[in-house]
């Protein structure tokens, strides 16, 4: 995570820097514990993706109307849940699709409740739903493509599911990003989230929010990344190139010294 230098108690909870403090409070000496930043930015600063011109060819995308870049996961805690959780997202892909949204479709991880998903998805697609497109995998490169789209201020792109990608990734390329039920409940996240329920005319509004609302959208192309601005390489090799490799780094020890303030560990 990439710090800001503030003082941890004027932080929000889930800041890097309180995310610092509770690997402290689980007794890491303080010296190996650095803020640097996710990794993932720097390759999207670089620009490190699929084209504009050949990811619209690639999908076969219609620039005019809006893109919806959607995965949706399992919740591992409500393995049995998966399905119903996912109904009320499909219903609303298909009332998008009837309204002229284009929603690119991608197969879930492999978590425990992925198997119910993908067989749901597969029913849903042979349907032939309008402007739907199904894919096991987009590839990284296609999918941060996807994604960079949203850079061009006249293009409608939304990312949309539970994917950790829509919460971490997205603030790079100033995309909006409707956060679909409880899988990234708690976890850090920009200005460009919009957090929806299992509830299909709440995921329907949510993403018309997100492709047609100006106002929201020229928030999202403004927020700052709590994940790092693309130095995380530099910051790790930074800290790595300053390690002494003795047996203070071999030999662990593990410390629970330091003052509890409000719960939190300093």
């Amino acid at each position: 995570f990439m710090g800001t230098g503030e003082k941890i108690d004027d932080l929000d909870v889930f800041h890097p820097d309180r995310i610092a403090s509770r690997i402290l409070g689980m007794g890491e000496e303080k010296w190996r514990v650095h803020t640097v930043g996710f990794p993932m930015i720097d390759l999207l600063s670089a620009d490190n993706f699929t084209k504009r011109d050949e990811v619209i060819k690639r999908y076969n995308l219609d620039i005019k109307r809006p893109i919806v870049v959607f995965t949706q996961h399992s919740v591992t805690s409500f393995v049995d849940a998966a399905v119903a959780q996912l109904q009320p997202s499909i219903e609303a892909i298909r009332r998008l699709g009837d309204d002229g949204v284009q929603t690119i479709i991608t197969y879930p991880n492999n978590d425990a409740g992925g198997r119910a998903i993908y067989a749901m998805l597969e029913k849903f697609a042979s349907s032939k739903p309008k402007g739907v497109q199904l894919h096991h995998s987009l590839g990284r490169r296609n999918f941060h493509g996807l994604l960079a789209l949203a850079r061009d201020t006249s293009l409608q792109v939304i990312c949309a599911g539970n994917s950790s990608a829509g919460i971490k990734e997205t603030p790079a390329f100033g995309c909006p990003t409707v956060n679909i039920g409880t899988r990234q409940a708690g976890r850090l996240r920009a200005k460009n989230v919009i957090d929806a329920d299992y509830d299909a005319n709440e995921i329907v509004s949510a993403i018309l929010k997100a492709s047609k609302d100006k106002k929201f959208r020229q928030i999202c192309r403004k927020c700052s990344n709590p994940y790092g601005q693309g130095n995380a390489g530099e910051n790790i090799a930074e800290v790595i190139a300053k390690v002494p490799f003795d047996n203070r780094l071999l030999v662990k020890r593990m410390t629970l010294k330091g003052k509890v303030r409000n719960g939190w560990f300093k």
